[in-house]
């Protein structure tokens, strides 16, 4: 019997790549495989946790005035029924998704940073049951899933409820922002030969567009979070009015994330469909790049329109324009995809399997929650249904009319690579129309509900208002739902006991059809050649190629065969450019994870010194992680030199490119909090009349200009070490760095000595809070740019190993750069909090 496409008989290379076995050996697991599955289960888990909260919401609000839970329990269900829902089901299980397709899905191996894909899914793991907990100490978080201040403020929650969920969604959504940063270096740097820009499947276009989204999105609300805890446990004053704070504050902060996570969630929904419909209509996409070009503009216009959930909080009518307007045109992207999906579904012949009848069932309950969310972009009428049942329903057939029926039909669809086996076709359909009715039956009464004037949030009501029997019908809607729920679950157990199906049981066209089903834990032996967007269609053979391409592919599938490696391609061409060793199991990501959960969860009782006990186990864990005992040994010079003339690098360590692109992603991550905090900055300096406040007087003048004037002077010389070469000027660079850090360690002190000069603290007012916030990430990144530079110094010094200067270039390169970044954030801090105030 012949082998499935890329798999290997070779025992060394089976054994370097298959799963470390022992009792503990799940522990220390990185692939991409077992970690992506463990977010699908984990996803799929609090799903089910977050459904049963929404069954118990629903059989309060069964008839009027009803006790069967106190209006606190309810509050408790309905904060974490949307707090799971969004934070630990949706983003969570379609990164996981993608972290276990995605290598297949590019032909490639693994993700770049297999151990920091195993950290993202432990923090998700620990942030989620750190959230939950909080039931067993009965003080689960009451305050919605929007956390609206003052009511989430220390005044009205003194408890310890909201810190529950504060620290956990932090854990969390930091969970989120590393999974998006390794998927967004994956699928731009790491694809099989020959998949240039233009041959991305559609599913990882959306996932590159949302995971680049929540760089941004996650960031601000991780610093809304910040503010919040720092406001209940430090007495800081963001949200205070009384001092200067403002709560329009959170609400600008929270749906700058909250509206394009709408997006983010709904963007992969839609690259799933996309993926569906060719194969199940025989048909290529009409227009592949109306699709991509739709995927990306929706994705920027997200960022414009979060306002429009604050029309009635009041705005000036030009802004209440602006974001009226953005609302609407955002449609036009989503339009453009159905009419593309329509077209497709009209030129081919519709094959009604399971995944297209839920593809189908997206299409009409989305279209549904579309034109209501065009109706509510319209200023005049989102007063009238503002914080009603009108919203609930539209916000659910986005949600799960528009993600969870994709996600459905991709776990339908995707099945024979995550289980290897076909779930059934009949209890399948079973499955599609119980939830396809329940979950209209469920919502669409909600519609006339809010019309009706229900609002949201609210536990109970009157009898005699015309209420009672939209939210029974509402409540049986919910169950026949729930159902549906319940028959997927027996539909996928029942298929464990099937047998492995075909490597291509749809016929489908895309990489991860070419493998065996289950995919083995290398994907392929044999990186395929890509010649068109639908391979498996428009290709015979994927080994087949230009000469140069061929051997490369060729010889990477018998060498290296004692460590596992990875491969880095042209963004652009899709040209194998590196090859690279991919990082081996390891307890570190479990323990960074731990330590990190270890100290939020002391941080909720007060216990400072167990949390920087946590503090210190998580430290620990990242020095071991950085510094692995195990290398690769395996060496070949001839094989070396070959991929030396080919223009291909081989790196017995981590890749060069992956490090350009992971600095340059951290450091838009550092632009963005620079950003967050300078809008925080200038927003509370419109909300007082004078800003700063009389008492708050800067001392230390001559030293925070003298400060400014040491680190330009350190980024000077940093900049001139440019000249010099490691060949002949690795002196130069070690004196220009040892200048450079020291300067800047001279104005890391002038700084802080300014500083300590300051008439107020940061509880004494808002204008308080945000400077020495500032301040903090003035003084964090000028650490980080003396790290950066001494990890340089020491490896100029002690590192001379031939194979290794690529290695110590980028090291330079990357300190180099660091320093860029810390100097522009020093000097926007700087006129910022000196200058600024002088010309307001």
């Amino acid at each position: 019997m012949s082998l499935p496409y890329g798999s290997s008989n070779d025992d060394t290379f089976i054994e370097t790549w298959k799963s470390a076995a022992g009792p503990f050996a799940w522990l220390r697991a990185v692939n991409n495989s077992p970690i992506g599955k463990r977010f699908l289960v984990t996803g799929f888990a609090f799903f089910l946790i977050g459904g049963i909260q929404a069954l118990f919401m629903r059989l309060q609000l069964a008839k009027p005035e009803n006790n069967l839970m106190s209006p606190e329990l309810y509050n408790q269900l309905m904060s974490m029924h949307g707090s799971t829902m969004l934070f630990l089901f949706v983003v969570p299980i379609l990164e996981g998704l993608a972290t276990l397709l995605a290598p297949s899905m590019l032909g490639t191996r693994d993700l770049p940073f297999p151990r920091l894909t195993a950290f993202a899914y432990w923090a998700y793991l620990f942030g989620g049951v750190l959230m939950y907990s909080s039931f067993l100490l009965g003080v689960a978080p009451n305050g919605g899933w929007f956390a609206y201040v003052p009511l989430t403020g220390p005044e009205f929650s003194p408890g310890i409820n909201m810190d529950f969920w504060l620290l956990g969604l932090e854990l969390a959504e930091a969970s989120g922002i590393i999974s998006a940063f390794e998927l967004i270096i994956a699928v731009l740097a790491m694809r099989a030969p020959g998949m240039t820009l233009g041959r991305i499947p559609v599913f990882l276009w959306a996932m590159l567009v949302a995971s680049s989204m929540i760089l941004f999105a996650f960031m601000t609300v991780l610093i809304a979070s910040l503010y919040l805890e720092l406001d209940r446990k430090l007495g800081t004053a963001f949200f205070s009015p009384e001092l200067g704070g403002s709560t329009l504050l959170w609400q600008h902060l929270f749906w700058f994330f909250g509206h394009p996570e709408v997006y983010i969630q709904f963007l992969p929904a839609a690259g799933i469909v996309s993926m569906i419909i060719p194969v199940f209509c025989r048909q290529p996409l009409v227009s592949y790049t109306a699709v991509v070009l739709a995927l990306v503009s929706t994705g920027v216009m997200s960022f414009g329109l979060w306002a429009h959930h604050m029309f009635t909080t009041g705005m000036p009518d030009i802004t209440a324009s602006f974001f009226s307007t953005m609302s609407i045109v955002v449609a036009i992207p989503t339009g453009l995809q159905f009419f593309v999906w329509i077209a497709t579904i009209w030129r081919g012949k519709v094959i009604w399997k399971t995944p297209m009848l839920f593809v189908m069932g997206f299409m009409v309950n989305f279209l549904i929650g579309g034109l209501t969310g065009v109706m509510l972009g319209v200023a005049p009428f989102d007063w009238q249904v503002h914080d009603s049942y009108f919203v609930v329903a539209h916000f659910h057939y986005v949600l799960i009319g528009g993600v969870v029926f994709p996600l459905i039909a991709g776990f339908y669809y995707w099945m024979p690579k995550i289980t290897g086996k076909l779930m059934g076709e009949r209890l399948g359909r079973w499955n599609f129309w119980l939830m396809f009715v329940g979950f209209n039956v469920a919502f669409f009464p909600m519609h006339l509900a809010g019309f009706r004037g229900m609002p949201r949030r609210v536990y109970t009501y009157i009898e005699g208002i015309g209420l009672a029997n939209y939210n029974l019908i509402s409540t049986l809607g919910a169950f026949i739902f729930a159902t549906g729920i319940l028959v997927f679950v027996l539909n996928f157990l029942a298929s464990l006991r099937q047998p492995n199906t075909d490597p291509n049981p749809w016929g489908a066209y895309s990489l991860e059809w070419a493998t065996s089903s289950p995919p083995p834990p290398y994907a392929f032996l044999t990186l395929p050649i890509v010649k068109g967007r639908y391979p498996l269609w428009e290709q015979e053979q994927l080994d087949k190629g230009d000469e140069e391409t061929v051997d490369m592919v060729k010889t990477l599938a018998s060498w290296p065969l004692s460590w596992q490696a990875g491969v880095v391609t042209d963004v652009f061409t899709g040209r194998l450019r590196e090859v690279f060793w991919l990082a081996n199991p390891s307890y570190m990501p479990i323990t960074l994870a731990t330590g990190l959960a270890i100290s939020l969860g002391a941080m909720i009782f007060d216990s400072y010194w167990l949390s920087a006990l946590g503090l210190v186990i998580a430290l620990i864990a990242y020095l071991v992680w950085m510094n692995p005992r195990q290398r690769p040994t395996e060496n070949d010079k001839t094989i070396e030199e070959k991929f030396k003339r080919f223009g291909v690098a081989v790196y017995r360590y981590s890749s060069p490119t992956i490090a350009r692109w992971s600095l340059f992603l951290t450091m838009g991550i550092a632009l963005t909090t620079l950003g967050t905090f300078l809008f925080t900055y200038f927003f509370l300096s419109t909300n007082t009349p004078v800003w700063p406040p009389e008492s708050a007087k800067l001392g230390g003048w001559t030293a925070a200009v003298l400060a400014q004037l040491f680190t330009v002077s350190g980024l000077v010389i940093v900049a001139w070490t440019q000249r010099y070469s490691m060949a002949g000027g690795r002196t130069k660079l070690i004196r220009h760095f040892a200048i450079a850090s020291v300067l800047d360690f001279v104005a890391g002190g002038l700084q802080i000595w300014a500083y300590s000069q300051l008439s107020f603290s940061w509880t004494s007012h808002a204008y308080g809070s945000i400077f020495y916030l500032l301040a903090a990430f003035q003084l964090f990144m000028l650490i980080t740019a003396l790290v950066m530079a001494s990890i340089a110094l020491f490896r100029l010094n002690f590192n001379h190993d031939p194979a290794e200067q690529e290695r110590v270039q980028v090291t330079v390169e990357n300190a180099r750069r660091s320093n860029y970044v810390m100097l522009a954030c020093w000097l926007a801090i700087f006129f910022t909090l000196y200058l600024s105030p002088h010309l307001m």
